[in-house]
């Protein structure tokens, strides 16, 4: 968990157990942002979904998760970022102001970060990669996926305030989002 408790191997009973309000908060992120990722599909060769990539989550949060992902992962975002206009759906995004959120154990170099965003009005997903290393000090990618209310820049600007008070973006309203982008699309949780 974002913070600091450690919940293990996040399957079974340990995932259906989760009942503090953050867990809660972090699972549905989660889910949502699996439903998002792999719904969106990377646009180079427009077969894999974005969430293919990821070999494995290792924090998650009210808004997001961090995983290590495949290498190809960030030659595709560079290839987007370094075309931008030929991929429509998405834009460039500074990714230095996401790196605190990658644990310091992967020794990441915030001039190496990069990122981009989907261009949807709600619900849109920032994927900012990291180039790190293991405890081994073999090189990874990791991986920033968050998920934002609004894209339109004005309104994004004035969540970023609002969040500051309310902790991030709230999971149940990305869920009413994505609800209303799909609504025959499960999302592995219902609000009751």
């Amino acid at each position: 968990m974002k913070g600091g408790k450690l919940l293990g191997k996040f399957t079974e009973a340990t995932y259906d157990g989760v009942t503090e309000k953050t867990e809660v908060f972090a699972k549905a992120a989660l889910l949502n942002l699996y439903t998002k990722l792999t719904d969106l599909k990377e646009p180079t060769e427009g077969q894999e979904p974005w969430f293919s990539f990821v070999r494995e989550v290792v924090e998650i949060g009210k808004e997001r998760f961090i995983a290590i992902v495949h290498p190809q992962l960030g030659e595709i975002v560079r290839a987007i970022k370094d075309d931008i206009g030929k991929f429509k759906g998405y834009k460039n995004t500074p990714a230095q102001n996401h790196f605190g959120n990658i644990p310091a154990a992967f020794q990441v170099q915030k001039s190496k970060m990069f990122s981009i965003k989907s261009t949807e009005d709600h619900g849109n997903v920032q994927l900012t990669m990291a180039p790190g290393k293991d405890a081994g000090g073999n090189a990874l990618l990791i991986l920033d996926a968050d998920i934002d209310e609004n894209g339109q820049l004005m309104a994004h600007l004035a969540d970023l305030f609002k969040h500051k008070f309310s902790g991030g973006t709230h999971p149940f309203d990305i869920h009413e989002y994505l609800a209303l982008d799909n609504p025959n699309r499960p999302l592995g949780y219902d609000l009751a």
